[in-house]
């Protein structure tokens, strides 16, 4: 008798298929997620970058319409700093209104972290699936494994009749159940990790853009007001 994937298949019952499935569905899953994450986080990146390029001369000359045109366009849709720009320059635009009393370096502050806590949800999507995968593929595999073993024993049963082919099957139906729990949980739990990490790193880049935003700011808040920097 041939035991590879394709005849295993064939003398599993309808259990052993439904778990073959899932395992199969799991790992798509899983790599779809993995694939979509790092593109997105590459994108935001390399985006981010080309869009600081781009609004560096006009912040420099204080046209910030521009700017906000330029955090709107479409080539940038993936670039969380052109949506801290803009979130910073319209509570900036709002900030030189307001009586010297209130305090502007924390409503930017709280105007940035409440997009930054929209940025990082969004980064987060998905994961958390991507992590139930890693965690739960290896009992999916071993509760394959327990079905493919009672296959064999059920083969004892009809040993005489059928030799021993029935048993065979089982027991190579149970290893590749964990097998394949094996093979989706590795790869899945080291791209969740790995995404984790990049994500850490896209938050501290965040943090360090919103508070070179803040500065800004208040800079440009301390020349409208007559103030001198070391006054803000």
């Amino acid at each position: 008798m041939s035991f590879t994937v394709s005849s295993l298949l064939v003398s599993m019952g309808m259990v052993s298929k439904a778990v073959f499935l899932l395992l199969a569905l799991m790992a798509l899953v899983a790599l779809y997620i993995a694939a979509e994450r790092w593109f997105t986080f590459y994108r935001m990146a390399r985006q981010s970058h080309q869009f600081a390029i781009v609004v560096a001369d006009l912040l420099k000359d204080q046209r910030y319409q521009e700017t906000l045109d330029k955090a709107a366009d479409r080539a940038y849709q993936y670039s969380y700093l052109s949506r801290l720009i803009s979130m910073g320059l319209r509570e900036f635009e709002g900030l030189r209104m307001l009586s010297r009393r209130i305090d502007p370096a924390d409503l930017l502050q709280r105007a940035l972290d409440r997009a930054m806590f929209a940025e990082a949800l969004s980064m987060r999507r998905g994961l958390s699936l991507l992590a139930t995968i890693g965690s739960t593929a290896p009992y999916v595999g071993l509760f394959g494994t327990l079905v493919g073993i009672a296959h064999s024993f059920k083969g004892l049963a009809t040993t005489e009749a059928a030799g021993y082919a029935p048993i065979f099957a089982g027991v190579a139906q149970a290893l590749l159940f964990t097998a394949m729990g094996v093979l989706v949980a590795v790869p899945t739990i080291w791209a969740f990790n790995t995404l984790v990490d990049r994500i850490e790193r896209l938050e501290i880049q965040m943090n360090n853009s919103a508070a070179e935003i803040i500065d800004y700011c208040l800079r440009q808040i301390g020349v409208a007001r007559g103030q001198t920097n070391t006054n803000i």
